[in-house]
């Protein structure tokens, strides 16, 4: 399937795995997306290998999607995107992100496990520019030992957090140029006001965003509309 470069697969609900003996070999394909495939039981084996170019990586709603492909992740994943897959997340330290030298953009969201505590100290690659976190419905806490090497990353999204009350102690990265809190719990959403407890640990981040309302730096409507010299 050389000439293979974006494959979706999309509300197949009775898709229950990929066919094994590398018959999906698509060494150009850079875009692969699974949505709503609710039989899923697995990645395709040996991925890291048969789609070598593989770029972007987003994974929704296959909620028995639970085997990690043999071999990880493809080396040169830029993208990665994983929501509403419980079983997956809940199996994340065999992700191997750490090794993924070329991740940039993570997001996860729908996690229903007990996950009080996130991330892990040895969870994230250091090369993450952006996270998202959405309905982690049992988060307490962010791990700050899982975010202080992360000297890389501009741009922090927290989405219905509703048990995230506070930010970590130290703070959250210098690199930080961008954080977007939106739903999360009422306590943090005051904490992080201008004159909140945890303002100090937010200043020096250029724009913040609170339900929509920019408490510092511009809307991203008004950027844009500003480009334009409005």
């Amino acid at each position: 399937l050389t000439s293979l470069h974006c494959l979706k697969i999309i509300g197949c609900h009775k898709f229950i795995s990929f066919p094994e003996g590398g018959i999906l070999h698509a060494p150009n394909l850079r875009e692969l997306e699974l949505c709503e495939a609710t039989a899923l039981e697995s990645l395709p084996m040996h991925m890291h290998s048969l789609l070598p170019s593989l770029t972007e990586l987003r994974i929704k709603s296959c909620a028995n999607l639970k085997s990690f492909p043999e071999g990880g992740f493809p080396s040169n994943i830029k993208v990665l995107s994983i929501r509403g897959c419980d079983k997956l997340v809940a199996d994340r330290n065999r992700w191997g992100l750490r090794t993924l030298a070329s991740l940039s953009s993570l997001e996860i969201g729908g996690c229903e496990e007990e996950l009080e505590s996130f991330p892990e100290e040895t969870f994230l690659p250091s090369s993450i520019t952006s996270l998202s976190l959405s309905y982690f419905t049992q988060l307490k806490s962010l791990d700050y030992k899982g975010l202080e090497h992360l000297s890389s990353l501009t741009e922090l999204k927290l989405s219905t957090c509703t048990k995230l009350q506070f930010l970590p102690e130290k703070g959250l990265p210098s690199s930080l140029q961008c954080l977007e809190l939106w739903h999360c719990h009422e306590t943090l959403n005051k904490r992080c006001q201008e004159q909140g407890e945890d303002w100090p640990k937010i200043c020096h981040i250029p724009n913040i965003e609170i339900d929509e309302v920019a408490i510092r730096g511009l809307h991203p409507i008004a950027k844009f509309l500003s480009s334009f010299g409005f």
